[in-house]
């Protein structure tokens, strides 16, 4: 084989091995959500696999998330602050044993009140990734995973939370 090829093999092993890490491309965002529109209604509407991107700004909602999403902030900046009591601000739950994925990313998941505000409850056979965010000043835990449910947590801040950070 040839200098050149010999090259041109290596480079594509190494491109294959980024692609397998998962530095592959990002998928694009199906619904973009503005600052006083409702990400509840955006995540009612989703079909399994969308994307729904928030902009830069905060909302007030406690959100319940019942099908695989990613649900995506904007590196600048995107914060959901929970406003009802003993709720968590994001819920992760499938009623049934089908299998529910959810990837949570970029944002700041602050505001839980009451013994059970926590930040994120994935419940029954969910798995949540939280990538590059915060979940931060909450009365309850700032992560709860309970029954079979499966959390991946990676370069993301756990802090300031009145319970437990990851229960």
């Amino acid at each position: 084989m040839t200098e050149q090829g010999k090259l041109i093999r290596g480079w594509v092993a190494v491109l294959a091995l980024l692609a397998g890490a998962g530095l592959a491309a990002v998928a694009e965002c199906t619904v973009t959500v503005e600052p006083g529109a409702s990400i509840q209604a955006a995540i009612n509407a989703a079909s399994p696999g969308d994307v729904i991107c928030l902009a830069e700004g905060e909302w007030e909602e406690n959100l319940v998330i019942e099908r695989s999403i990613t649900l995506r902030g904007s590196e600048d900046g995107s914060t959901i602050r929970g406003h009802k009591a003993d709720t968590p601000v994001l819920r992760v739950y499938t009623p049934d044993e089908q299998r529910l994925e959810v990837v949570v990313q970029h944002l700041d998941v602050t505001g839980g009140r009451g013994s059970n505000g926590h930040g994120m409850l994935v419940d029954g056979s969910a798995a949540a990734r939280i990538e590059n965010s915060a979940v931060t000043s909450h009365d309850g835990h700032g992560l709860h995973a309970s029954h079979s449910a499966q959390m991946i947590i990676e370069g993301s801040t756990i802090a300031d939370n009145q319970k437990f950070g990851v229960l």
